[in-house]
């Protein structure tokens, strides 16, 4: 489908102030549309080159209007210029969309369900609500099985809740989360007895290759050498104590 760009909202006299102002939304809106295959780099890129001068044209189209008091318009221009920073924060970040409809299409989840619960018995349990249904929503955004992540959330917050490595772990979009939580069928999740320690402590699996070089060469050749194998002597014997503890907390 051919996207047409919106005329030039500047000079345009035939339109009614409200009009224009939907008319420069417009104009932004279409930009999205075009840079939305791009990535976040150089979607922030093309914002900067081609969005600034839209919302140039528009802080100065909204300094010459004066909208009668109580007036609809009035309240669009408060909005506005109260919101100025906010509304173009989106420029600093091509990860973030110009507007909140994305948002608003998550709540409706939360709103659709309201209306068979009706109601919460407790503000404890309308808060509890959220942040399950803000879960649910986060993990279908980066293509996760819902249910596979809050049982990978439940078996493994207790003890990691405090650790923000092992927090960072389990974002959903972290890889041990991507590999643990994607798919349909719910068919590999670990009994809490069998659960798995969270790769948290990776780098000290990964023996240096010039430490095992260092290793082989014998000492006599250089008496640096001899600090050097004791220090990859020491880093052996803290890997092997490592390994125990994973073990007897596994």
């Amino acid at each position: 489908m051919a996207l047409y760009e919106p005329i030039s909202t500047e000079e345009d006299e035939n339109l009614f102030p409200a009009e224009k102002g939907v008319a420069f939304c417009n104009r932004l809106f279409f930009k999205e549309r075009l840079y939305k295959e791009l990535s976040p780099e150089d979607r922030k890129a093309k914002r900067f080159e081609e969005e600034t001068t839209i919302w140039d044209e528009f802080w100065s189209w909204i300094d010459t209007l004066d909208p009668s008091g109580g007036s609809k318009l009035e309240k669009a221009v408060k909005y506005a210029l109260n919101h100025k920073e906010s509304l173009m924060n989106y420029l600093l970040d091509g990860r973030c969309e110009i507007s909140n409809n994305s948002a608003e299409r998550k709540a409706k989840v939360y709103a659709t369900g309201r209306k068979n619960f009706l109601f919460h018995d407790s503000v404890d349990g309308a808060k509890a609500t959220a942040i399950v249904i803000s879960l649910v929503e986060t993990a279908k955004a980066n293509n996760l099985n819902a249910y596979k992540y809050l049982y990978t959330l439940l078996l493994y917050m207790p003890d990691y809740k405090n650790e923000p490595a092992g927090i960072k772990q389990l974002l959903p979009w972290s890889t041990f989360v991507q590999d643990k939580c994607s798919g349909i069928i719910d068919d590999s999740l670990a009994l809490p007895e069998n659960r798995r320690n969270l790769p948290i402590y990776g780098f000290l699996v990964r023996i240096p290759v010039w430490l095992f070089i260092a290793y082989e060469i014998p000492t006599f050749l250089h008496p640096s050498f001899i600090l050097l194998r004791s220090c990859f002597l020491a880093f052996l014997q803290i890997q092997a104590l490592y390994n125990k503890i994973s073990n007897l907390l596994k």
